[in-house]
């Protein structure tokens, strides 16, 4: 649990001293969503980050659907389909919409104090790749010219910290994403009554189609820069508040029990705010309806 004087386990302690006294910048080198999830949420309950600008933690996923915490993935993704392509199925613990990972996005949590929350300062930093954007009254990231969203927020803010994380998309494949988090077929609303939050759907583009040029490294360079100069090293080697990551038991003690709450199904789906499924048939020439909460 957090204790802002004293962190539990030593191991742990050791590698949260470095990230807060060298590196300001941590690039994770899971590419498994609830690896990374796992990683996120213990960076959140864990470190010390009063006094500090905190931590801007880069990680990238094979193919996933993430659902926010208050939502029902049965409305929000094709649940079928999802398995049968391998495309794995997670919940996240902050709110918001549905959002879908490949290696080809790059997602970015900035995990501070509390005190240091900012989506609006964090957003800022992602404009500096030579492509006119705007930042919206909902704080998502769209281009200015065709209003197409290529980053969607979500936020949680604890009794100490706080974490700031957002998708950005430069050239995820547009086809499967559309495909797994289309909006839900009249029939399925038909039968299920729910008071889960529901996403908002936009249209969206990746960076890739605006800027040719554009990698994904670049971007993970740059914004490791920009993070850097800004809040630890101005005028210093920013490479010293850089340092790539793959997070273990070892270095992260703990980490283990809240994967295993991230792949579990009772957090998955057994999160999902009560809803309730009607059906009607006809046996025998008689009409029932059924419902199950």
């Amino acid at each position: 649990s957090y204790n802002e004087k004293n962190i539990q386990y030593k191991t742990s302690w050791k590698t949260c001293e470095k990230i807060y006294h060298r590196n300001c910048v941590v690039y994770s080198q899971c590419l498994h969503i609830f690896g990374n999830l796992s990683l996120e949420e213990w960076m959140y309950r864990n470190m010390c980050l009063k006094g500090s600008a905190g931590v801007m933690l880069m990680w990238r996923n094979g193919p996933s659907v993430v659902v926010g915490r208050h939502q029902n993935p049965w409305l929000e993704t094709r649940v079928s389909e999802c398995e049968g392509r391998a495309v794995c199925v997670s919940r996240r613990n902050s709110g918001g919409g549905t959002v879908y990972h490949d290696l080809n996005n790059l997602n970015i949590s900035f995990i501070s104090h509390k005190t240091l929350y900012n989506r609006f300062k964090n957003l800022v930093l992602l404009n500096k790749f030579n492509i006119d954007l705007e930042i919206t009254e909902r704080e998502d990231l769209v281009l200015r010219q065709s209003g197409h969203k290529i980053s969607g927020t979500a936020s949680k803010v604890g009794a100490h910290n706080s974490y700031h994380h957002l998708t950005l998309l430069i050239d995820v494949d547009m086809n499967q994403m559309k495909q797994l988090i289309a909006k839900p077929s009249v029939s399925a609303m038909a039968f299920i009554t729910s008071k889960a939050t529901e996403s908002i759907r936009s249209k969206t583009a990746n960076l890739k189609s605006v800027n040719k040029d554009i990698e994904l490294e670049d971007v993970v360079n740059e914004m490791a820069i920009e993070f850097c100069r800004l809040h630890h090293f101005q005028g210093k080697d920013v490479s010293s508040g850089y340092m790539q990551l793959m997070a273990d038991e070892t270095n992260f003690i703990g980490l283990k029990d809240i994967e295993s709450t991230f792949r579990s199904w009772q957090w998955i789906y057994g999160k999902t705010p009560r809803f309730t499924v009607t059906k009607q048939f006809v046996w025998k020439g008689i009409a029932f309806s059924v419902e199950l909460q």
